[in-house]
C-alpha cells in the first residue's frame, strides 16, 4: 500500500482512497470473506498509511460500508466515501452525519442517493456498478442523474477522458501496482495511465 501510494503521487492523483473493510461484518457465506479476511487492514496500519500521504503531499481517504464502522473511520480521517451498495442505508448516513465528515462523496451507480446525502453537501459520483462496463455508456448515465464527478471502471481511460469533457470534476478511478497480491484487474489504471490521464485533464 505504501509502495502505491509512492507509485501515484508524483504523477498528479489529489486523493488516494481506501477500504476500511471489516471481515466480521460480512456473512459466513459471503464469497470475499475470504479475500476480505486476508486484505482488512488494522486501524494502526490505516495510521501510517494516513502518514505516508501526508509525507507525499495527497489526500487520504476512506470508504466506509458499516455503520458501527463509520467512529473508527472519523478517528482516522475527515474525508470519507460511501459506495453505490450502501448508498441507500439509512443507519450508514444517519452516522456520517453525527460523525461530521468535512467532505462526504457518495456514488450513485444503483440509484441516485440524493434525499439521504444532499443536505450534508455531499459530493456525488456517477457510475455503473458493473466490473469493467463499456466506456460508450459514460455519457448516458452522466446525463441522466446530476454528479459532480465519475468513478470509473472501464478498461482504459475512454470513460474518465469522456467524464471530463461532459464536466466531472472528480474522477475515481482503481489503480494496481505489479507487485500486488492479488491479480490485476482489466479496469485497474497503472502510473503510466494515470499520469496520462492528469496530462489529457490538465489541458481540457
Amino acid at each position: 500500500h505504501r509502495l502505491g501510494i509512492q507509485a501515484f503521487a508524483p504523477v498528479g492523483v489529489n486523493t488516494i482512497k481506501f477500504q476500511y473493510t471489516r471481515a466480521h461484518r460480512l456473512h459466513k457465506d459471503d464469497p470475499q470473506l475470504e479475500w476480505f479476511e486476508r486484505a482488512e487492514l488494522s486501524d494502526w496500519e490505516f495510521r501510517a498509511l494516513r502518514q505516508t500521504c501526508k509525507d507525499w503531499s495527497v489526500g487520504f481517504m476512506l470508504t466506509v460500508y458499516h455503520p458501527g464502522d463509520v467512529a473508527a473511520v472519523r478517528e482516522l480521517t475527515d474525508y470519507v466515501k460511501v459506495g453505490s451498495g450502501e448508498a441507500h442505508s439509512e443507519a450508514l448516513a444517519n452516522a456520517i452525519q453525527v460523525a461530521h465528515f468535512r467532505r462526504v462523496v457518495v456514488s450513485n451507480g444503483i440509484r441516485p442517493p440524493h434525499d439521504l446525502y444532499r443536505h450534508m453537501g455531499a459530493q456525488q459520483l456517477a457510475c455503473i456498478s458493473r466490473y469493467p462496463h463499456p466506456s460508450d455508456l459514460v455519457p448516458a448515465r452522466l446525463l441522466e442523474t446530476f454528479s459532480d464527478g465519475w468513478s470509473d471502471h472501464c478498461v482504459g481511460l475512454d470513460g474518465c477522458m469522456t467524464a471530463i469533457a461532459l464536466g466531472a470534476r472528480i474522477i475515481e478511478k482503481h489503480v494496481c501496482i505489479p507487485t500486488q497480491s492479488r491479480p490485476i484487474a482489466p479496469y485497474e489504471a497503472t502510473v503510466e495511465d494515470m499520469r496520462t490521464l492528469r496530462h489529457w485533464a490538465n489541458q481540457d
